[in-house]
């Protein structure tokens, strides 16, 4: 019925669309999406999915803002009883056996953004309304109602450990030593897919970055000579990048010091001969990012993504369905926090630092590794 869609405009900003069958904008949801432009495009997309299955429940049920202009607002059946027990719901379509409903978080995630954008709609009503009127003072009332019955249908969550999310050590050195390009037990078999894979894996062990942070790495942000090093670093959209859903850097740049000279050098050998190679065979799609397929394009997420799944499907026996690009960041950031503890680094230093290599915008987001 609906669906999100990604317009890519002619500097490169990627900005994502509600649509309906006839490829319509919906104006609403579209509207409040706008006001959040700040925000990267991923995260974007994520709110209008939500938003999505608020429209798709509004289409059998209620309009919310209709209702809302008419000084009423969503009976108990209809929200408590219908429109929250709906985004509950698991919508994937891709798993072979479907969940009845997502876990907490996602539920709760879904419920914080639906109350954000109702809150906006009364907005909308209020903002056309006289204030002190008596109908000002009937929607106001409903407003906040409506926010704090929302709020208080949050689901509990036990608390996780963010430490324990990363691997095990065990599991790290087998990674390891499955992913070197000369290993017979490499799960990937062409030879230019297993260096750049390995190149992917080993970032995230060394750097702890985000894939779509590596994903936007050129070819000019490595840095070879006497000291070596990997600069993440924030970019406008970039209009050359064929990628629809174009990796971005959503926080703060930072550079990366790699003492690793081997490392490196596997780099260096990459970029000279697998990734020229590509570029002599599609010229058409040479780009200045560092990671390609075997078709000559830069990489995307999923690419990334599915590398983990290759491996868990390849070694079931070791690896859950927690290994995933996450889990290898939770495990540098972990790693750096025990090494600095135990040399001694104050609480406030480790904290800093911290949030400078994870490219943190907050301190306080340090503290699940801070012991």
């Amino acid at each position: 019925m609906y669906k999100v869609v990604i317009i890519k405009h002619e500097d490169g900003e990627r900005l994502p669309c509600l649509v309906d069958d006839l490829g319509m904008p919906l104006v609403l949801p579209n509207e409040y999406i706008m006001k959040k432009r700040g925000l990267s495009w991923g995260t974007l997309e994520a709110y209008l999915k939500i938003l999505m299955y608020v429209c798709h429940w509004e289409y059998s049920n209620v309009d919310i803002f209709q209702r809302i202009s008419e000084g009423k607002f969503l009976t108990e059946a209809e929200l408590s009883g219908s429109l929250l027990p709906y985004l509950r719901k698991d919508f994937s379509k891709t798993k072979v056996v479907k969940n009845t409903v997502v876990s907490a978080d996602t539920y709760n995630d879904r419920i914080w953004l639906l109350n954000l954008y109702i809150n906006n709609l009364f907005k909308k009503k209020l903002f056309s309304t006289n204030i002190g009127s008596s109908e000002f003072l009937v929607v106001d009332s409903l407003s906040k109602h409506a926010f704090e019955t929302i709020k208080q249908a949050k689901l509990s969550t036990p608390g996780e450990d963010k430490k324990n999310k990363g691997i095990s050590t065990s599991q790290l050195n087998f990674l390891m030593e499955i992913i070197e390009p000369s290993s017979p037990n490499n799960p990937f078999s062409v030879k230019s897919v297993q260096i750049r894979n390995y190149i992917i894996i080993m970032v995230e062990i060394l750097c702890g970055v985000r894939p779509s942070e590596l994903l936007g790495v050129k070819v000019d942000d490595i840095e070879f000579g006497a000291m070596n090093a990997i600069h993440i670093r924030r970019r406008p959209h970039d209009p050359d990048d064929p990628r629809i859903g174009n990796p971005e850097v959503k926080r703060l740049g930072r550079t990366f010091i790699i003492s690793d000279v081997e490392f490196m050098m596997k780099i260096q050998n990459y970029i000279e001969n697998e990734r020229d190679e590509l570029i002599d065979k599609y010229p058409e799609k040479e780009t200045d990012f560092i990671l390609h397929s075997q078709h000559g394009s830069p990489i995307s997420n999923r690419t990334v993504s599915n590398i983990y799944v290759t491996i868990r499907d390849k070694f079931p026996d070791i690896f859950d369905s927690n290994f995933t690009a996450k889990s290898l960041r939770h495990v540098f950031s972990s790693s750096l926090e025990t090494k600095m503890r135990r040399a001694g680094v104050p609480k406030e230093e480790r904290q800093k630092i911290l949030q400078y290599v994870r490219g943190d915008e907050s301190e306080d987001s340090q503290d699940v590794y801070l012991g």
